[in-house]
């Protein structure tokens, strides 16, 4: 095969002189695995391609043998002499969608809204990022909905009920811990993963389409539908929402490993990291409350907030807190968690209103089985850091410090970073 192939470029090498160079390219080649799940195929060809490289440039030719598969299980000769692996670094959602168009020729109008649902539904993953700028191409008016249906049309048809499965477990699995075990545990989502571990958005969107009992809508598909279709002011409040209605639909804990919490200083009787590691939401089929007026009084209801339902003002320009929830630990006890989610001036004011919220909650607390508060700020564009003197354990989610990918983790932070982006330029 090798010698065939050498033979068969000789008339063609002639008419352009030595100094000619070949990259010899094969894609997806885990397709070429056999139905018994052997790699022998894929391995020879491997093999031919190293032969071929080698016969080449003994012709005095520069040549490049590149491989590419979903999966790393074919990287390797017929006598198991391993290749060398490239690891590109992780574009940007942007970025990617940006080189796709353009390797497709496709001209990108950055302010058309439509191209943001690529941003959001393609993440970093390629495969999504081409076939979503392939879809939008010459189409002015795609929903999210329709953009999601159609990718997961191309990029889900051909997952086998036992992809699905894995992949579906992959994503509730990496959050809990990180990508590394969950993929030992779910191998079979390799095919569906980027650099980082992320699964795309669309997949995500289409393995997570059932709505929790009680709800009319998929939380996920609010996460994911609210980012183009709600005002930027009040995008980031109701994703949040959103995902913590996905947190309790599938027993999630609040807060994955690795998210870093501020304590006060001093002595202080709030229970260690570990404890609010733990902490988990009820069902929240309920739905949301409305804390306007309460919170403008400057009283909480005096029965306090119950787990199952979410509180948050409905006014635009309300006071102290974006969202309230209660999350519960298998110690029977319960934690108030307190949100901004757009803090984009002042970071030392926006702590100041957490904690008001939660001394006004501190009314009842000890007697409704409220054991500590927790307070989560996101911050978007800050002029001071400075929060001396906060009494409460605090989060603060940014992009440069991590915090915001691991709160939210990879498959789906993309959809918050182009929310934080909107939220600042709008």
């Amino acid at each position: 095969l090798v010698d065939e192939v050498v033979r068969s470029l000789q008339a063609w090498l002639s008419t352009k002189g030595s100094d000619v160079h070949f990259v010899l390219a094969v894609d997806e080649c885990i397709k070429l695995k056999l139905e018994n799940g052997s790699l022998e195929c894929v391995r020879l060809v491997v093999s031919v391609l190293g032969r071929l490289t080698d016969k080449l440039r003994r012709e005095g030719h520069k040549c490049l043998a590149i491989v590419s598969s979903l999966s790393s299980g074919p990287f390797a000769t017929q006598s198991d002499r391993g290749v060398v692996r490239v690891t590109l670094p992780p574009p940007t959602p942007e970025d990617l969608i940006k080189f796709v168009a353009e390797a497709l020729e496709q001209h990108i109008e950055q302010k058309k809204g439509k191209w943001a649902g690529a941003h959001l539904l393609a993440g970093a993953h390629w495969r999504s990022a081409t076939f979503a700028v392939d879809l939008l191409a010459g189409r002015e008016n795609l929903t999210v909905s329709d953009l999601s249906h159609s990718l997961a049309a191309r990029l889900c048809s051909g997952m086998t009920p036992d992809q699905q499965a894995d992949t579906r477990d992959y994503i509730l699995l990496e959050y809990k811990t990180d990508k590394d075990r969950a993929l030992a545990r779910f191998p079979l989502a390799e095919m569906f993963i980027d650099q980082e571990g992320s699964v795309p958005p669309c997949v995500a969107w289409t393995l997570f389409a059932e709505p929790p009992e009680g709800c009319r809508t998929s939380p996920i598909h609010d996460f994911f539908s609210n980012s183009l279709s709600v005002s930027a002011y009040r995008q980031l409040e109701l994703c949040g929402a959103s995902f913590d209605r996905f947190k309790a639909q599938y027993h999630l804990p609040i807060l994955p490993k690795k998210v870093p919490i501020i304590f006060p200083g001093g002595n202080h009787s709030f229970p260690c990291e570990e404890w609010f590691q733990g902490l988990h939401l009820a069902s929240m089929a309920s739905g949301t409350v409305d804390v306007s007026s309460i919170i403008q009084k400057g009283v909480f209801r005096m029965e306090g907030p119950q787990p199952g339902k979410i509180y948050r003002p409905s006014q635009k320009n309300h006071q102290h807190i974006d969202r309230a929830v209660v999350a519960q630990h298998a110690d029977g006890q319960k934690c108030l968690v307190l949100y901004q989610d757009k803090v984009n001036g002042d970071l030392g004011k926006a702590t100041k209103d957490l904690a008001a919220a939660a001394e006004l909650a501190g009314i009842w607390m000890k007697d409704k089985g409220i054991k500590s508060v927790l307070c989560v700020a996101q911050v978007l564009d800050c002029r001071t850091s400075q929060i001396d003197g906060f009494a409460y354990p605090l989060i603060i989610l940014t992009e440069h410090s991590r915090s915001l990918r691991r709160f939210y983790r990879g498959t789906f932070v993309g959809a918050v970073q182009y929310q934080r982006v909107r939220h600042i330029t709008v």
